[in-house]
């Protein structure tokens, strides 16, 4: 499985996140590779993770002049060596003791979403932007008929093969969008969606 991080100014939080990454994949047995995408970002993200992953098998490093988080999981998707993906953010939001439920339920789905609106699902610490967040999901996933109930989260985990057949130019633009982009596609070709009800933490920093 390759794990896509895209990064920009994530100094602060990028290091306990590998760090947890890699203890639940030990822990659960997962074989994973860490791919950090940095927009070349001014605070030292880069180098942070290169003086302490840069020796490490399961985490590689690639740095971009463009900026932009959809371009960047784009890049991460073209350097994933996995036939399993999975998106996640890096500033403390998406919780690494998530990934083995998505990962399970990718077993029997095509694409998996970690959803806060799902029972067991929510943003604890920040009440005004959960109710936004699901105020927003309810519209949107109403008005494009999509069978999930967040198309926002961003943390995605899906089969190679689903990418093999998409149009990356028309789903991978602007910022968040694309997870909208990659999720709408997915449900006019019929393809199986599936949620696992994510908690978000605390950003660390980004």
């Amino acid at each position: 499985m390759s794990i896509v991080l895209p990064t920009y100014n994530e100094r602060n939080a990028i290091g306990s996140l590998l760090d947890d990454l890699l203890a639940v994949a030990r822990a659960d047995r997962l074989d994973v590779e860490l791919i950090v995408i940095d927009d070349s970002t001014p605070d030292g993200t880069a180098s942070a993770v290169a003086e302490r992953f840069g020796s490490h098998p399961a985490v590689r490093l690639h740095q971009r002049a463009e900026r932009g988080l959809a371009g960047a999981v784009r890049r991460g998707v073209e350097l994933a060596r996995g036939d399993l993906l999975l998106f996640m953010d890096t500033d403390g939001n998406h919780d690494p003791a998530h990934v083995p439920a998505l990962v399970a339920a990718a077993a029997h789905a095509d694409v998996v979403v970690g959803s806060r609106c799902r029972p067991g699902g929510g943003m604890p610490t920040a009440w005004f932007r959960e109710t936004c967040s699901r105020l927003f999901n309810r519209w949107a996933c109403g008005a494009l008929a999509l069978p999930v109930t967040d198309c926002l989260s961003g943390f995605l985990c899906l089969h190679r093969r689903v990418l093999e057949e998409a149009d990356a130019d028309a789903i991978f633009v602007g910022y968040g969008g694309y997870a909208i982009h990659l999720l709408y596609w997915a449900a006019r070709r019929r393809l199986r969606l599936a949620e696992a009800p994510v908690v978000y933490g605390a950003r660390r920093g980004g």
